[in-house]
C-alpha cells in the first residue's frame, strides 16, 4: 500500500483514537446512553469529543481527494507531501482543540483544508 493510502487509513482511524481519550477513564460512562453521555462531558474531554466529530467531517473530502489524485497519477512527491501535511495538521488540530487554543486550531484547520484543495488542484492539472 502506498504512503498516500496509509494516510487515508490513519485519517480513518484517528476519530476512534480521539474518542478513547474523550471517554477513557470515566467511571460513570453509560454505554446505554452514549450520545447523551458524550454531550455532558466537560473541559478537555468535551473538546476531544468535538475534535473526534470534526475528524469525521473532514475524512471524506480528504480520502476522495487522495484517491482521485492517485488514480490520475499526480506525482508521488506532490501527493505524499499534501497527504502528510493533512495528517500532521489533523494531529496538531486535535492537540490544539484539547488544549483550548482556538485561534491556532482554526489556523491549523485551514492548512489541512488547503492540503485537501491542493490534492484536487493537482489532480485537475494532470
Amino acid at each position: 500500500m502506498t504512503f498516500d493510502y496509509w494516510c487515508i487509513f490513519f485519517t480513518f482511524l484517528f476519530p476512534y483514537i480521539l474518542i478513547v481519550f474523550a471517554k477513557g477513564g470515566c467511571s460513570h460512562y453509560d454505554n446505554h446512553a452514549s450520545r447523551s453521555f458524550m454531550e455532558n462531558l466537560q473541559g478537555w474531554r468535551k473538546r476531544t469529543y468535538w475534535a473526534h466529530q470534526n475528524s469525521f467531517e473532514v475524512f471524506a473530502p480528504f480520502a476522495v481527494a487522495v484517491m482521485i489524485a492517485h488514480q490520475l497519477q499526480v506525482s508521488a512527491m506532490t501527493l505524499n507531501t499534501l497527504a502528510a501535511i493533512f495528517v500532521v495538521s489533523r494531529i496538531l488540530y486535535a492537540l490544539c482543540y484539547v488544549a483550548d487554543k482556538a485561534t491556532l486550531r482554526s489556523l491549523i484547520w485551514i492548512i489541512g483544508f488547503f492540503a485537501t484543495i491542493g490534492l484536487f488542484i493537482a489532480a485537475a492539472r494532470v
